[in-house]
């Protein structure tokens, strides 16, 4: 269960937006969630995001020319700047944040972490060429 989604430097969302999907920090899903805002807010650009991040995790493997870099939408003003998305959901009733950062050439870094007992505990990370495993 997808309980949060926060995304920087995509399309027009430059600094983090995050969507919540529970109410405080339960671990229950609220029944109806609703992205609302003004014209051109940014509410159709948080939706593709959530869509990006998932083809990148399912397809980036065998869908991504190796040779252009990762497929990644930032916005105009800030190409520089590495994209960066990260999801917080719940499998089998443990607390998980997955996320990772895309730059022109290359996903410059990846986690996973576990949060049973609300402490945070490393499956992987790896930052540019440093890896670590957890436990």
């Amino acid at each position: 269960m997808l309980r949060s989604f926060r995304v920087t430097n995509h399309k027009s969302l430059v600094e983090p937006q995050e969507l919540r999907l529970v109410r405080g920090n339960g671990p229950v899903a609220v029944p109806v969630t609703a992205i609302h805002g003004g014209p051109a807010a940014g509410k159709s650009n948080l939706i593709d995001a959530l869509a990006q991040m998932r083809d990148a995790v399912l397809n980036s493997v065998t869908g991504w020319d190796p040779y252009a870099g990762p497929v990644r939408s930032p916005h105009i003003g800030y190409v520089d700047r590495p994209t960066e998305f990260e999801a917080v959901f719940l499998a089998e009733g443990c607390p998980y944040t997955s996320g990772f950062r895309l730059d022109s050439a290359e996903v410059a870094a990846e986690w996973l972490y576990s949060h049973p007992h609300s402490r945070k505990r490393i499956v992987f990370e790896r930052m540019g060429d440093r890896i670590r495993v957890g436990p």
